[in-house]
């Protein structure tokens, strides 16, 4: 036998079934959820990472469309503290 005839077997996909493709947002009420989930059950690091996931993406217009610009931050007068000499 030569080395090039070495009988394979062909693997079945990982993914072969399941949904691809991109998923529909997460709404409030599912991040709120695994936040309680993962603070009940004490892991911090999972949380943590959950957070910085959260953090990082970008809004959705689910998440901001029912905050209003004075709600997020507060409203800054920048020149209020400025005096002319």
């Amino acid at each position: 036998m030569t080395e090039n005839s070495i009988p394979t077997r062909r693997r079945a996909p990982w993914n072969r079934g399941r949904l691809v493709g991109q998923k529909r947002p997460l709404k409030p009420k599912d991040v709120w959820t695994i936040r309680v989930r993962l603070q009940m059950e004490g892991r911090r690091r999972d949380l943590a990472m959950f957070n910085l996931a959260i953090a990082g993406s970008p809004p959705r217009l689910s998440i901001t469309s029912r905050s209003r610009p004075g709600s997020v931050a507060p409203t800054i007068n920048v020149g209020a503290d400025i005096k002319s000499p």
